[in-house]
């Protein structure tokens, strides 16, 4: 995935996806990849079908490039994920799917969604969260940690330490390993402080990438925004859990 999955933030992902010049429709694709899945998984907790699911998500996309709704986001009046739901749901309600100019191949911009395995994603989901917004506030939180679970894993792996990774990941945000580190130590034939400091590492390390990560979507990477946002990331997850 390399260093990080924003090379830019995602107020200036925005602001270059508007217009026609060439970069515009990479900074689109940006925003696609990480809000498609939430979006979809919105729409289905509506009770769209999948088909039904994948024409909003993939119009909306679509819709988001070629009209000027984008020129409506203001990162001083709020979250872009709290825009992007809100004209996700005006789109659900408008039916913009029916219109020829939102389907897909109807001529306008090609937003590269991969839907292969949506509906499996989907039907792992919760069951019993049955509110739509809260799940794509739970599945936009869980994005987030997986990839950077992901940016964590790729550190690892260059460092020649896969192995550890995969033993110490459960121990890293959810705190719910179904083995303790005394276990992990017993069973690899080293110290159990051993085990300890590298969970800490990681730990550490987890927390840093997990700031940069949300960083790049708030409006002013403050300490204090970034703190705010992260404690709503893991009370949408609670909400689930």
């Amino acid at each position: 995935m390399g260093a990080s999955a924003f090379p830019n933030t995602h107020w200036s992902l925005v602001l270059a996806a508007r217009g026609d010049h060439p970069d515009s429709v990479a900074a689109l694709n940006s925003l696609c990849m990480n809000y498609w899945y939430p979006l979809y998984a919105f729409a289905r907790r509506l009770g769209k079908t999948k088909e039904d699911a994948e024409d909003l998500t993939q119009g909306f996309f679509a819709r988001l490039h070629s009209s000027q709704l984008l020129a409506k986001a203001d990162q001083t009046k709020g979250r872009f994920r709290t825009f992007l739901l809100t004209c996700f749901r005006h789109c659900v309600e408008n039916e913009y799917k029916k219109e020829q100019a939102l389907r897909r191949g109807g001529g306008t911009t090609s937003v590269p969604i991969d839907f292969a395995q949506a509906d499996e994603l989907y039907l792992r989901e919760p069951a019993d969260l049955v509110d739509p917004a809260k799940l794509f506030s739970y599945r936009w939180a869980m994005t987030i940690i997986e990839r950077v679970l992901s940016l964590l894993k790729n550190e690892f792996l260059a460092d020649g330490k896969q192995a550890w990774f995969v033993e110490i990941e459960p121990f890293l945000w959810d705190k719910k390993a179904l083995i303790t580190q005394a276990n992990i130590a017993a069973r690899l034939g080293i110290a159990e402080g051993t085990v300890a400091a590298a969970v800490h590492n990681a730990r550490s390390r987890f927390r840093e990438l997990l700031r940069q990560e949300v960083g790049q979507t708030v409006a002013t990477p403050s300490s204090e925004e970034i703190d705010k946002e992260i404690r709503d990331l893991f009370h949408a997850i609670r909400d689930v859990s």
